[in-house]
């Protein structure tokens, strides 16, 4: 099984998602050498310092490195608390446990695209928009995206990869599954 619900909806509920995400981060999938990085999509803590040199950008693993860096926009959840909280709901929706169950029929990569009206703990989602490093107003996100995968040399292992994980402000009336390889 590649996720395994936890018991409760607490803070703890959300520990094998933090999991997945953390084991997730940096690392390629088994159908793309390119790595994970759902972490990327989480803000850094209030006293990132946007002007530091991004010497070493995987460190900080932040939105506002990144977008600094790479010269684009992209968006937030409000913490890591918020995505593993997230990414939890996600998994254990319908579409959630149908696109792992794709995903451990011999499918490499699956899309899901779920509005956060569909997520039990998370349907007030908040995200935030951040250009080259700078942050936007909070607004209400309207869905999430997330690409999971397998680990490499694990295509029958436990836990998925997740390539990415990020909130968006794009409505849609319901959840999304798209087979990308």
């Amino acid at each position: 099984m590649a996720f395994n619900k936890p018991k409760s909806v607490t803070n703890q509920c959300c520990e094998s998602a933090e999991k997945i995400l953390n084991q997730s981060q940096g690392q390629p999938s088994y159908s793309s050498h390119h790595p994970g990085h759902p972490r990327y999509h989480v803000l850094c803590n209030p006293n990132f310092d946007r002007f530091t040199i991004l010497s070493d950008l995987p460190s900080l693993g932040c939105i506002e490195a990144v977008t600094q860096h790479l010269g684009n926009t992209k968006t937030a959840f409000l913490s890591k608390h918020d995505q593993n909280s997230c990414l939890h709901d996600v998994l254990n929706t319908p579409t959630g446990k149908e696109a792992v169950r794709l995903l451990n029929s011999n499918r490499n990569e699956i899309l899901i695209r779920a509005p956060v009206h569909e997520l039990l703990n998370n349907n007030f989602l908040r995200m935030v928009e951040v250009v080259h490093g700078d942050r936007l107003e909070e607004q209400q996100a309207s869905s999430v995206v997330l690409i999971l995968g397998h680990h490499v040399d694990k295509a029958d292992g436990r836990y998925v990869h997740v390539k990415t994980f990020y909130p968006t402000n794009r409505h849609i009336n319901s959840s999304i599954i798209e087979t990308l390889h």
